[in-house]
Order: structure tokens, then sequence, then C-alpha cells
């Protein structure tokens, strides 16, 4: 039986960004156990982080860094490496579940489509607008 060239695109794009995450979890931990902190100080900015040109976030390096001391680091790395983790396998899932349809294979659980309708999904935009 040949490969569904689609379907394998879907996975290796999945499987690429999974390698991608673990793969930049390493090197975090890498740096964050090597580094000092004196070193990262170097780097950070003094005072106050300038997310854009009119949201300014006053701060203190010490306080940052002191946050980040093991094992809070750990946690919260390992935290945010599983929350990409999770988005990368909807999102495979998700398009898993349309290659599948438009081949005409319709993916179903107790008589319900899985594949979500567009005015289902929920925007940025959406989400900033609702009044409920």
């Amino acid at each position: 039986m040949n490969r569904d060239t689609e379907i394998q695109r879907i996975f290796e794009i999945a499987d690429d960004s999974l390698q991608g995450v673990l793969g930049y979890h390493l090197y975090v931990t890498a740096m964050q156990t090597e580094a000092s902190v004196e070193k990262i100080w170097k780097h950070l900015p003094d005072e106050s982080i300038p997310h854009t040109f009119s949201w300014i976030r006053f701060y203190r390096k010490q306080d940052l860094t002191n946050a980040f001391r093991p094992p809070v680091f750990q946690f919260f790395q390992s935290r945010v490496s599983l929350l990409a983790m999770t988005t990368v396998f909807e999102v495979a899932l998700e398009n898993f579940i349309r290659c599948l349809n438009q081949k005409g294979y319709p993916q179903s659980s107790k008589g319900k489509s899985l594949l979500r309708k567009e005015k289902e999904r929920l925007s940025y935009n959406a989400c900033m607008h609702r009044t409920d």
C-alpha cells in the first residue's frame, strides 16, 4: 500500500515541529544551567521591558533572574514546552481530519463531524469583543 503524500506531509510537519519544541527545551535548559547570572544581566534591558512603543513594563533584573532559579525554571520550561506540543498536536489532528474529509472519508464521533466549522472557531478579534 502506498503512503498518502498529504497525510505524510502533515505528519512530517508535526514531527519536525515537535522536534523543534524538544530541541528548544533542551537548549534553553542547558543555557540556564551553564550561564552565570551576571552574564545574563548583561543581555537584559535596564529597568524596563519595552513590549511596544507605548507599553513599557518596569522590572528589576535581580527579581527576574531570582524567579527562574531551580526548581521553578524546570516547572515553567516544562509547562511552556507542553503547551507548544499540545498546539502542534491539535493542528496536526485538525489537518488530518480535514484531509480525510476532503478525500471522502468523513471523520465523526457519535454521529457528529469532528471537523469544526469556521463559525465555531474563536479568533483573537472575536474574543476581544465578546459581551458575555
